[in-house]
């Protein structure tokens, strides 16, 4: 949805348009409504025109909200559950979406070894959580079984997992459960490479050091806790806008002066000043941002909220003389707090002289 805060408002403002909708409406209302965000389900003892009358008054309350909806006697789907009535209880079974693929990740990929392990088990507890009756688990595991077959799961591992959660009753798995407390080991994550396998390795062979150095044996206390962070994929730069324009110059040359870059900067750097440059006819735009760089750049080429290049930078490359492609960026300086980089970025304006019109 957008930020970290996009759940929450949906939310909240779904929430409060629901109770309206409910304290508005004078019709006959649903004995059950559930509702995740925006995905709602219910159950009524009325006529069929009734619940379309409730519909229809729900979709024309508000003036941005317009329901999907599907009407059923026996059942439906609700995120990824398909409920269902039988003997007056409510069923439960996992429900797939038409155009879903089934692409759970293939065991030859890059990621560690405990993560693919784990997968099968985690994926047959889920079904052993959703599935209400003992015949419909035991199709759902058998279908899964082949889901992960295709993506070369090894066969042994697939009937481990499925054999350890055939013996957990789907009432088990709904009650609450403790986790595991790290507070007290000090956390190691790496960007995951099987090369960097063999540092977790390394610490724990040798952690016996720092147990025994009296400065290090009350930093320590336990070894450290292995974690691995998700790599760059192909998919991820070929979705990055910013990459395509990242320059690798090491040294600026300004109107008025000149610069040299001594860091690194890839689009997912925050806390910059950066410049943009004009290929084609060397102009400079000097900005500064406490977001990633890639998030702050896109704004440059276009402005997504009214769908025109409304910022200069964009104004200039979107011209019928020049084309975004034109268009190179590079960071420049590190800075933390906002009010550093904007006089890191003024000096830099004065130094390389990028006040328009020669900037």
């Amino acid at each position: 949805m957008g930020t970290f805060m996009g759940p929450s408002y949906a939310c909240l403002f779904v929430g409060y348009v629901e109770q309206s909708t409910f304290r508005s409406y004078t019709g006959t209302t649903s004995h059950l409504f559930l509702r995740y965000i925006d995905d709602c389900i219910g159950a009524a003892s009325c006529s069929h025109e009734e619940v379309e009358q409730f519909i229809h008054f729900t979709n024309t309350f508000h003036p941005d909200f317009k329901f999907t909806c599907t009407i059923s006697d026996s059942s439906l789907p609700f995120l990824d559950l398909s409920i269902s009535i039988s003997d007056d209880r409510i069923n439960t079974d996992i429900y797939y979406k038409p155009t879903d693929s089934y692409s759970y990740l293939d065991y030859t990929s890059s990621h560690p070894t405990p993560c693919k392990n784990a997968i099968p088990y985690f994926q047959s507890l889920h079904l052993r959580h959703i599935c209400s009756q003992e015949d419909q688990f035991q199709y759902r595991t058998t279908q899964m079984a082949s889901f992960f077959k295709d993506r070369n799961f090894p066969l042994d591992m697939i009937d481990d997992a499925l054999h350890h959660i055939s013996s957990t009753s789907c009432s088990s798995t709904l009650e609450p459960r403790s986790t595991n407390c790290y507070q007290d080991r000090t956390p190691l994550v790496l960007t995951y490479h099987p090369t960097n396998l063999h540092i977790h390795r390394i610490i724990h062979r040798h952690f016996r050091h720092l147990q025994t150095d009296p400065t290090t044996r009350d930093i320590f206390p336990s070894p450290p806790l292995s974690a691995f962070r998700k790599d760059h994929s192909l998919r991820d730069r070929k979705k990055c806008k910013t990459c395509a324009h990242t320059s690798p110059l090491i040294s600026l040359q300004g109107p008025k002066g000149f610069f040299h870059i001594c860091l690194k900067f890839p689009c997912t750097s925050i806390h910059i000043i950066y410049c943009i440059r004009c290929t084609q006819c060397g102009l400079l735009y000097i900005g500064e941002t406490g977001r990633l760089l890639a998030e702050h750049f896109r704004e440059h080429l276009w402005d997504t909220r009214t769908n025109q290049p409304n910022h200069p930078v964009a104004q200039h490359f979107n011209s019928p003389s020049h084309s975004t492609k034109d268009m190179q960026v590079l960071g420049l300086l590190h800075r933390q707090t906002r009010a550093t980089r904007r006089l890191e970025e003024e000096r830099l304006i004065f130094h390389l002289g990028t006040l328009h019109h020669k900037g």
